[in-house]
């Protein structure tokens, strides 16, 4: 097995990678997160073995987390702050089988088959894949999309969505099927740990003459589960 990389190693402060993250989302509506206390980011950072000179290392170390449209998108970091208690290594924890990969100086390092770098607030994850999610290239993010209960490789790395969640065209976009009017308002109360729970669901066609659905904000996990529960995937699927 190949040997952690010391925290001190993993710190790069003359290349910072955060400053590209700033450039990136300048256009959008976001809000930087701080860690409420350096040993979070020191701890995050560690466990995920990436440098402060990648965007994602940057945010780690930097970063409880980030908001972007009003709390539509959130982009994990450190968590552990009164608006996201979740991490990025915490919120993976468990959810994908581990994977055994071999490292250029001939040994293994054991790390999840996925990172789930952010969410929506419908439920949908972007993860960074390791190699565990079926169908997606090794390193590409791809999104678990609430409204198909699969995951899409979106054809890039972690830089890139930081860039592409960075364009508020991109955006509306991405999401211009799901989104209804007065959003923006009722995401902006919604906290950082939790999602909307959505009936009739939204991989459900609505009931003929249903103009809206209801929403309700709960703990991120119940939707989570719910959009990832084996027997529901297995009914959409087939449909």
């Amino acid at each position: 097995m190949t040997q952690l990389i010391p925290l001190a190693k993993l710190i790069n402060t003359a290349e910072f990678g955060l400053p590209f993250v700033i450039e990136s989302l300048k256009d959008q509506v976001h809000a930087f997160i701080p860690v409420g206390q350096q040993e979070d980011g020191n701890r995050e950072l560690y466990n995920l073995q990436v440098t402060t000179r990648s965007p994602m290392g940057a945010i780690a170390y930097s970063q409880a987390g980030i908001f972007l449209q009003h709390g539509f998108v959130r982009i994990l970091g450190a968590g552990r702050h009164k608006d996201i208690q979740r991490s990025i290594v915490s919120w993976t924890h468990g959810k994908f089988p581990a994977q055994e990969l071999a490292m250029k100086d001939g040994g293994t390092v054991v790390r999840p088959g996925a990172i789930l770098i952010a969410d929506d607030v419908l439920g949908g994850s972007f993860a960074l894949n390791g190699g565990g999610i079926e169908g997606v290239e090794l390193g590409h993010v791809a999104y678990y999309c609430p409204t198909q209960l699969l995951w899409d490789d979106l054809g890039f790395g972690y830089s890139a969505f930081v860039e592409v969640m960075g364009s508020p065209d991109n955006f509306m976009s991405f999401y211009q099927d799901v989104l209804w009017k007065g959003w923006e308002e009722e995401v902006a109360k919604v906290h950082g740990d939790q999602a909307l729970s959505v009936y009739p669901p939204l991989w459900a066609s609505a009931s003929k003459g249903e103009t809206e659905r209801s929403r309700k904000a709960v703990p991120v996990e119940e939707v989570y589960g719910m959009l990832h529960d084996a027997d529901t995937v297995a009914t959409v699927r087939g449909a």
